[in-house]
């Protein structure tokens, strides 16, 4: 960041927050919606927002001129800050926004089947998975989590975060229906967005980096899409395969 506001003169005052990953940031299921908070990850970006708001003019900066930016995950980030709150907040936190390469993978709910399995992965791996029926303990798996030490956490968050299809993680933002409203392609059609301006853009060549190298085959490529995509419908899948460049993709599923 330092280089951005030399090479700009030193006309801007640049801020870098910090924000909870893996586990500690995204874990979601109904258990945690109801005894903790999903999203947490998210929530911590703004909260510092509300942070620069109160002080940066302290450090001579201007609330009324914020600028959010952010580089893949950060960049879906931003469009996620975007969409906050249903696109309710105006530009009471930011002015301006700009994603690049921004990281939205699939979003799920956040008591869908996905995201709860690697909550249940997650308390396994923690020791807090109970051996008799669910309800027979006044003890929740959630407030076992609690409980429990941060290297077992930690140990457990690594683990189930490395567990997840490749290209995407174990622990990822969800649609909590107040803070994540609806999924981006949708929000952003209906232009519910919070900010004034924003700007996106995508590093060329960066799709091979999420897709496993050992794909040699059309249906290698849909086995994938579904797996790591299982809310798409065949039309969704057979555009993939008919917006793909690259001639090996180029055939159509009937040929399989």
């Amino acid at each position: 960041m330092q280089a951005i506001i030399n090479t700009n003169n030193n006309s801007f005052i640049g801020v870098a927050i910090q924000y909870r990953l893996g586990a500690f940031g995204f874990l979601s299921s109904d258990e945690v919606d109801r005894f903790g908070t999903v999203n947490a990850g998210i929530l911590d970006q703004t909260f510092a927002l509300k942070w620069v708001q109160e002080y940066i003019s302290s450090f001579g900066g201007d609330p009324r001129s914020v600028t959010i930016s952010g580089e893949s995950a950060g960049g879906g980030s931003v469009m996620l800050q975007g969409m906050a709150y249903g696109g309710t907040l105006g530009t009471s936190l930011f002015k301006n926004a700009i994603a690049a390469s921004p990281y939205l993978p699939m979003q799920y709910g956040y008591n869908d089947w996905v995201p709860s399995q690697s909550y249940y992965a997650f308390a396994g791996l923690a020791n807090c998975m109970p051996n008799t029926a669910y309800g027979s303990s006044s003890r929740t798996i959630f407030e076992c989590l609690v409980n429990q030490d941060t290297e077992t956490l930690q140990y457990a968050s690594f683990n189930v975060s490395g567990s997840g299809n490749f290209g995407t993680w174990g622990f990822l933002p969800v649609t909590d229906d107040v803070f994540i409203q609806q999924l981006p392609s949708q929000q952003l059609l209906e232009k519910k967005v919070n900010g004034q301006n924003l700007l996106v853009g995508n590093n060329a060549n960066e799709g091979p980096l999420f897709v496993p190298q050992n794909i040699d085959t059309e249906a290698d490529l849909v086995a994938w899409l579904e797996l790591t995509f299982p809310l798409f419908s065949n039309d969704d899948i057979s555009r993939i395969l008919r917006y793909c460049e690259h001639p090996l993709l180029l055939h159509s599923r009937s040929e399989r």
